[in-house]
């Protein structure tokens, strides 16, 4: 029995009183009911003592004494908290998995449209969405793939994948330090919307073109290959081969006021054909690969790049000669046919990039041209290093989707796993799920299978006796 005095009674402000107690304080008066009771009795006036004490009714002292002696009578364990959860006030809505997908996707766009369909307001399913009741997703147009798209994509991983060197090893992919991305993208001078944080005073920002459809663009190729650290986790190659703008010189027709005719001027090349590739490709992107590829890394190597038509081939005649030049022995490789994740800078340094660019706000090919540049120059190795990881990742999921791209981009917290010193330089693949790509290979496609693979040994071949005539010449 606990004896209960004056000063650990939480007792109401005498000038505000409240009908109701808090359990705490319910508790207290039952504390103190049982201290004077003998068995089911109350002397004599307790029960408005009680009362008088935490400033109630003698009705809500009496109640709780009432629920006392029904627990008393049947042994149980004291018990006078309130019962009015999920009984009185408003009624939570409750969402079920039901109610929510039986409405149709068009309905479920915007968070107002669903509320009018699940009958409660916007506030309701912004709250439910807060909570975690309702996924907000933003759902991307994904290419088409073919039966033949999915085969080449599963084809093309596999051949990624290293079998492990030592017993009970895990196979892994590639450390790709013999690879080069190459891609084109258009950069936009200006953004036809842009999302500003103002002061409620500040005046909204006034801009005007004179068409959205020629926003002035240009198109720039890209090299990236994967960076290196070394064991001090110090930057040794960020990775960045160069940028380069399809641009031209041209001479001004007439004078302006910025600049008397024959001035000239630079002006973005709009129809980008195989020769101005090959001119870039050759002239550009070689000669910046050979004055920065770090002298401890392979002379062999691959360089991928989409499907465009204006790419140049393997065969192509020019490419043969310049492909082997100062030791360096050069591959020209296609991905996968609508495989756009494929490729590093389509995976996510282009995004990465053009965050930056559109931060410089440039209003001359110049300026655009510079803003790239530095955008490109200022973007951390480290931004570079994780995309490559997360290349990595994507090809594991295509792998469980059997080469379809419907599956949920993978998130595996870079960050985290590199502060434990667990972020793996090559992602290892089980080898249940190879063996699982393997059979739906030889199930769905033999005939395709075994073409492509007898090519893939045939260009296998090519290579290492590539390789082997340029160790024994150099």
């Amino acid at each position: 029995m606990v004896d209960i005095t004056n000063e650990d009674v939480i007792v109401l402000d005498s000038h505000h009183p409240r009908p109701w107690l808090s359990d705490e304080q319910r508790q207290q008066m039952a504390e103190l009911l049982l201290a004077q009771a003998n068995g089911t009795e109350l002397p004599y006036g307790a029960i408005s003592k009680a009362a008088e004490k935490f400033n109630v009714s003698r009705k809500t002292a009496s109640s709780i004494w009432n629920t006392m002696k029904n627990q008393i009578g049947e042994e149980q364990q004291i018990n006078v908290k309130k019962k009015m959860a999920g009984i009185v006030g408003r009624k939570r809505f409750s969402l079920t998995e039901e109610m929510l997908t039986s409405i149709p996707l068009r309905d479920r766009t915007n968070l107002r449209d669903l509320a009018n369909k699940l009958g409660v307001c916007a506030s309701t399913v912004c709250r439910l969405v807060k909570k975690g009741s309702i996924r907000a997703h933003s759902n991307p147009m994904r290419p088409k793939l073919s039966p033949e798209n999915q085969i080449s994509r599963v084809i093309w991983i596999l051949c990624m994948v290293q079998q492990p060197q030592v017993e009970r090893g895990q196979p892994m992919f590639n450390d790709f330090f013999n690879f080069i991305h190459i891609d084109e993208k258009w950069f936009y001078m200006h953004q036809k919307t842009q999302r500003l944080y103002l002061h409620p005073n500040e005046a909204n920002p006034h801009r005007t073109y004179q068409s959205k459809r020629h926003i002035i663009k240009v198109m720039f190729e890209t090299a990236v290959a994967r960076p290196s650290y070394n064991m001090l986790g110090q930057c040794t190659f960020d990775g960045k081969i160069g940028i380069f703008p399809f641009v031209e010189e041209v001479a001004a027709q007439r004078s302006s006021n910025n600049r008397s005719a024959g001035t000239l001027e630079t002006k973005a090349i709009t129809n980008v054909t195989k020769e101005r590739m090959r001119d870039v490709l050759i002239n550009h992107i070689l000669p910046a690969i050979m004055s920065k590829w770090p002298p401890h890394r392979s002379k062999v190597i691959y360089i991928q790049q989409d499907n465009a038509k204006p790419h140049v081939t393997a065969s192509d005649p020019l490419w043969i000669l310049a492909s082997r030049q100062n030791g360096f022995v050069f591959h020209l490789v296609q991905q996968p046919p609508n495989s756009p994740e494929l490729n590093m800078l389509d995976l996510g340094f282009f995004r990465a990039l053009q965050t930056l660019q559109h931060k410089e706000r440039p209003n001359t090919i110049l300026k655009l041209l510079q803003a790239v540049n530095k955008s490109f120059e200022e973007m951390q190795p480290k931004t570079l290093a994780n995309v490559w990881h997360s290349f990595q990742y994507h090809m594991i999921e295509i792998l469980k989707v059997r080469g379809n791209n419907n599956y949920t981009y993978p998130h595996v917290n870079k960050q985290m796993l590199e502060s434990l010193g667990q972020l793996p330089l090559q992602v290892e693949v089980t080898q249940t799920l190879l063996d699982q790509a393997r059979t739906w290979l030889h199930e769905q496609a033999m005939p395709q299978v075994q073409a492509a693979t007898e090519v893939h040994a045939t260009e296998v071949e090519a290579i290492e006796q590539v390789e082997a005539a340029t160790e024994q010449e150099y």
